[in-house]
């Protein structure tokens, strides 16, 4: 089996010299119903403390991105997470989210499609390969769009699930940072 290539994180920027690479893999790898617009992302780079939009480099070459945010002390989340496709399939992505976990402090949580069929699933299990645990807890994610549709989705977190108290907690921060709703 040929060794994975050296990874590496790099901070995006307006500057950055994959800036396009990446902002084309945000476009394409997520529906705009699972994204913000492409200016506001971009612009987020540089105006919001708590969001945090990583490069994903192998061997100096650009191979996906991972964009996050800082809800609590205790907790982070990721928002998009992926792989440009040419790559997929050859275990970067395992090895770019362990690096990923290995370096945060805390717990984190991200979101997933409900199990409901074959793409969903495989989602889980590759989280739950590496670390994650499903939470039972029902949630609804707000739409990234004025007038868009709530979805029905699942948390995911690299612990076990927080008491209710916590969970709403969680809820509240995530959905009032990320997504700039108060519940």
């Amino acid at each position: 089996m040929k060794p994975l290539p050296r990874l590496t994180f790099s901070p995006l920027h307006p500057t950055h010299p994959h800036l396009h690479a990446a902002t084309a893999l945000y476009e394409t790898a997520f529906p705009e119903v699972e994204r913000r617009d492409t200016a506001l992302w971009l612009d987020m780079m540089t105006t919001s403390p708590c969001f945090h939009a990583l490069a994903i480099m192998t061997d100096d070459v650009f191979a996906g991105l991972i964009t996050w945010w800082q809800l609590t002390e205790d907790y982070g989340y990721v928002e998009h997470f992926a792989i440009t496709p040419s790559l997929r399939s050859a275990g970067i992505g395992g090895v770019a989210l362990d690096k990923f976990l290995s370096e945060r402090k805390g717990n984190i949580v991200l979101e997933v499609e409900p199990p409901t069929d074959e793409m969903p699933r495989r989602r889980i299990g590759f989280y739950q390969r590496h670390g994650f645990t499903l939470w039972a807890l029902p949630y609804r994610q707000p739409p990234y769009r004025r007038g868009g549709e709530w979805l029905e989705l699942c948390l995911m977190g690299t612990t076990a699930e927080p008491t209710p108290e916590a969970s709403n907690r969680l809820v509240q921060a995530l959905h009032r940072l990320v997504y700039g709703v108060e519940d």
